[in-house]
């Protein structure tokens, strides 16, 4: 089993692809994507492609960039990474309908390790300072038409995971601070700004 596999209930299976690399996967509308650096059955490489139930069919365009993160938002797969380019100039993040590549704006000026849905905002995390062409310190939202900063974001180090769970948005990274608000390593938002959990790490 090649870097891809899928577990059955008692044992892993190979699941048809030669990869160098898999960074995520998500679910759109039933269909399983993967994202990474694989070559399929006939020898096409590619960096996102979609389980047909036998075999890895990629997606076109080529991406510039590598990609670290995919999830749904409204219905439309979305792929972020550090890539500018997904055929059309698309910077760190895009959206597939199912048929064609849209950018989200002016996009992020750096990558972008982790992507959420919360409040029916698409939510990016990264290493990104700014979103949309307006300061954002490492995490912004996307409400369809704009990107916003969240808060004080983290000016210090990047955001490599984040969680909407029960209404909750949490992120969690290498950073001690928001603005002058001690969050050693994970945060929540709450009230508008980023809260410390539980003492931190």
């Amino acid at each position: 089993a090649n870097n891809i596999a899928a577990w059955d209930g008692s044992r892993w299976l190979p699941m048809g692809a030669s990869s160098a690399s898999v960074s995520a996967f998500a679910v759109r509308d039933g269909e399983l994507f993967a994202a990474g650096v694989f070559t399929d059955e006939a020898g096409t490489q590619g960096r996102l492609g979609r389980w047909d139930g036998e075999r890895w069919v990629p997606i076109p365009p080529f991406f510039s960039g590598g990609i670290s993160s995919l999830t749904v938002f409204r219905g439309d797969l979305i792929v972020a990474g550090d890539f500018t380019s997904v055929g059309a100039p698309a910077n760190r993040v895009a959206r597939w309908d199912g048929t064609q590549w849209h950018a989200l704006g002016p996009g992020l000026n750096r990558e972008v390790t982790a992507l959420a849905v919360h409040n029916d905002e698409l939510i990016a995390a990264g290493t990104f300072t700014h979103a949309g062409g307006q300061l954002a310190l490492r995490i912004a939202a996307w409400d369809g038409a704009a990107w916003r900063p969240l808060g004080d974001g983290f000016a210090d180090t990047p955001v490599n995971a984040l969680l909407s769970l029960g209404g909750r948005l949490f992120a969690g990274g290498e950073f001690l601070r928001s603005g002058v608000t001690q969050t050693r390593r994970i945060a929540e938002w709450v009230g508008g700004s980023w809260r410390e959990v539980g003492g931190g790490f």
